[in-house]
């Protein structure tokens, strides 16, 4: 009987502290979780979660999904007040009806106790997790991150804060990530991503919101940036050089259009004044052909018929360039 006990104990012991067979041989996985540790005072942190899951298989799954909640959690509050959740030790379920390929995403934050500015932080998520990131204002606490190999992906500046980036990729279903939080005892509580925590729960707490206007960043956009190949770079200047590049394009093209239309002008220029020139010598000519027919009639070396032609077509042909030179000078 002691050895029975003894066998089931260890069986227990070496569990996952949320296990759920059923969520975890779904089709269902975390495309991306973003999860951002924010201090409240020197007892409380406040932990939001903005999670995105995909059914990457090829039925439409209908049935539970969970998300990850770390144990000892107070406060659980979701964005979307008309999900009614089912609470675990340490997820929330809920029904979900999700196509092949389709996303679903949440947002949800609780609260978890610190002892001496100190917390030690467990999450079992229920789904394979593709990108968990992890993110801590700078300056606001330090993080050891066990259970799961992360890479720290370094600060990026997100509203009026910075925040620190630790990055873990391909986690896989009811594996325990440990996260032991100690908190500067000297920074300042609510700041940063205070916005993006409000404008979340603002159907929940309208007290406390504190910025009416629409946010420039929004979490979505974050989260495709973090998971682009851009990704180390500095978003903002990355703009700016774009930007920069765009305006050398433009500038260059309407030169080059500026300078293509010069020519073309000058050609042009050039092409009357040829014409023109040629008008004036054939006036000239005609001119003289005309003189020349004259003095062949005083002369008597040409019959009147033959002058009245000749004559006519002379005066014919003068008409015309007159006509032409007439454009030239109006």
């Amino acid at each position: 009987m002691k050895k029975f006990l003894k066998i089931a104990l260890t069986a227990l012991l070496s569990l996952p502290l949320f296990s759920n067979t059923v969520l975890a041989a779904a089709n269902i996985v975390y495309e991306s979780n973003h999860v951002i540790f924010q201090p409240i005072n020197e007892n409380t942190i406040k932990i939001t979660s903005m999670a995105t899951l995909v059914n990457s298989g090829d039925d439409k799954f209908e049935g539970k999904v969970g998300y990850g909640l770390p144990l000892n959690y107070s406060n659980l509050q979701i964005g979307d007040q008309s999900i009614k959740p089912t609470n675990e030790a340490n997820a929330f379920t809920i029904d979900a009806t999700i196509a092949p390929n389709e996303k679903k995403s949440i947002s949800y934050s609780n609260d978890q106790g610190l002892t001496n500015n100190v917390a030690k932080i467990d999450f079992v998520y229920p789904h394979d997790v593709q990108v968990l990131n992890i993110l801590i204002p700078k300056d606001t606490a330090e993080v050891t991150i066990t259970g799961a190999k992360f890479e720290d992906k370094g600060e990026f500046p997100f509203e009026s804060t910075t925040l620190k980036q630790y990055e873990i990729k391909d986690l896989k279903a009811n594996t325990k990530v440990t996260i032991d939080y100690k908190r500067n005892p000297n920074a300042p509580a609510q700041t940063g991503t205070e916005g993006t925590q409000n404008n979340q729960n603002q159907e929940t707490d309208q007290s406390n919101v504190t910025r009416k206007a629409p946010q420039f960043h929004n979490p979505g956009h974050l989260r495709m940036w973090n998971q682009s190949a851009l990704s180390s770079f500095d978003p903002h200047i990355l703009l700016i050089v774009l930007g920069i590049i765009l305006v050398a394009i433009v500038v260059y093209f309407a030169y080059f259009e500026m300078k293509r239309r010069k020519q073309l002008e000058h050609v042009k220029s050039d092409q009357e004044e040829r014409v023109f020139k040629q008008l004036i010598a054939k006036r000239s000519a005609i001119m003289n052909k005309i003189l020349e027919l004259e003095e062949e009639y005083n002369s008597g070396n040409i019959s009147d018929e033959d002058y009245t032609k000749k004559m006519e077509a002379y005066k014919n042909h003068l008409i015309q360039v007159k006509l032409s030179l007439r454009d030239f000078v109006e």
